[in-house]
């Protein structure tokens, strides 16, 4: 046997009794459901419900805070956070956003997202529309080449 083929059998056979890598489909699968498991989906929804009802600017009646309670499918939300969350993160991070997530802090954390983010959504969706209507206004009056 020459040598080149020995270090490729060798090399072989050490790959296949390696441990499975830290950071399989499988482990993210999971990873991503403790997450979503502490996370709690059912209640963030209601608290994020709960916080824009609670914003003047959206005006919102409590027929339509129970409409849109009432839109939300939990087991759907669920699935999309699993898919995306193992699409961009590792298993290892998932593992320490469940951690964390479940700690004291991250649970405070959590609680007060929903009405930080329906403190600060108004201002930048308001930002956002003016970019979009301000870049519509310069598309009209920049003279198009041929």
């Amino acid at each position: 046997m020459t040598a080149a083929r020995f270090l490729v059998i060798f090399a072989a056979l050490v790959m296949m009794a390696a441990p499975a890598s830290a950071d399989s489909p499988e482990g993210r699968v999971a990873a991503a459901k403790a997450y979503v498991k502490v996370a709690d989906v059912p209640k963030m929804m209601n608290e994020m419900v709960n916080a824009m009802a609670q914003n003047p600017q959206l005006g919102l009646t409590p027929e339509h805070t129970e409409q849109i309670r009432a839109m939300f499918n939990h087991a759907e939300i669920e699935n999309l956070m699993v898919e995306k969350m193992t699409k961009h993160f590792t298993e290892e991070e998932l593992l320490k956003l469940a951690d964390f997530y479940g700690s004291p802090e991250g649970q405070s954390i959590m609680k007060k997202m929903p009405a930080y983010m329906s403190d600060v959504m108004p201002f930048v969706q308001q930002k956002v529309a003016d970019a979009v209507q301000k870049a519509r206004a310069q598309q009209q009056t920049t003279p198009t080449t041929p």
